[in-house]
C-alpha cells in the first residue's frame, strides 16, 4: 500500500503483470507515474493528482482512458498501444505539450481546443474517420494521423510551427491544403 507515501514524486511499476492500478490516493507530490507495459484492464484514478506532469499508461489493455479532470500540471500523457475506444477529455490541461494516444480503436479523436502549449500529437494506427480539428494549436510541431480511415485531411491553416507531418495509409482523396505553413 502507498497510503501514507505524501513525499513520494516518482513511482515506477512499468514492466510487472499488474491487472489493476494500486491506489494513488493522497500522492499530492506525485509528479511521475509509470504504470505501461502491464495488463491493466482498470484505469487509475488521478483525482487529486494536481503535481503529476508525466503519465505512462501505454501497452495496456485498457478501454477506455482515465479522468484526467484537474489534472492542470499535466505535460506528457502516454495512452498509446492500448484498446482505447473513446478518447480522453483534456478541457484544462493548459500545459499538456504531448499527447500520445497511437495503436488504439479510436474512431473520433479527442477534443484539443484550449491546448496551445501542445507540441506533439500521436493518432497514428486508430481507426479514425472523423478529422481532428487543430484550430488553436500554434505550437503544434509533429502531427502523425497515419493509419487511419480519414478521407479528408484536416486543416493545417494557422498552424505556424507545424514541421511534420504523417497522413500516409489513410483513404485520402486529396491531399491537404499547405498554404501558410512557415516552421
Amino acid at each position: 500500500t502507498l497510503t501514507g507515501l505524501t513525499a513520494l514524486f516518482n513511482l515506477n511499476l512499468r514492466g510487472n503483470q499488474l491487472t489493476s492500478p494500486p491506489s494513488l490516493t493522497g500522492l499530492t507530490s506525485l509528479q511521475t507515474l509509470y504504470l505501461d507495459s502491464n495488463k491493466l484492464t482498470t484505469r487509475p484514478t488521478l483525482t487529486g493528482l494536481t503535481s503529476l506532469s508525466l503519465l505512462y499508461l501505454s501497452s495496456n489493455k485498457l478501454t477506455t482512458p482515465p479522468s484526467l479532470t484537474g489534472l492542470t500540471s499535466l505535460e506528457n500523457v502516454h495512452l498509446h498501444s492500448n484498446k482505447l475506444t473513446s478518447p480522453p477529455t483534456l478541457t484544462g490541461l493548459t500545459a499538456l505539450f504531448n499527447l500520445n494516444l497511437r495503436g488504439n480503436q479510436l474512431t473520433s479523436p479527442p477534443s484539443l481546443t484550449g491546448l496551445t502549449s501542445l507540441q506533439t500529437l500521436y493518432l497514428d494506427s486508430n481507426k479514425l474517420t472523423t478529422r481532428p480539428t487543430l484550430t488553436g494549436l500554434t505550437s503544434l510541431s509533429l502531427l502523425y494521423l497515419s493509419s487511419n480511415k480519414l478521407t479528408t485531411p484536416p486543416s493545417l491553416t494557422g498552424l505556424t510551427s507545424l514541421e511534420n507531418v504523417h497522413l500516409h495509409s489513410n483513404k485520402l482523396t486529396s491531399p491537404p491544403t499547405l498554404t501558410g505553413l512557415t516552421a
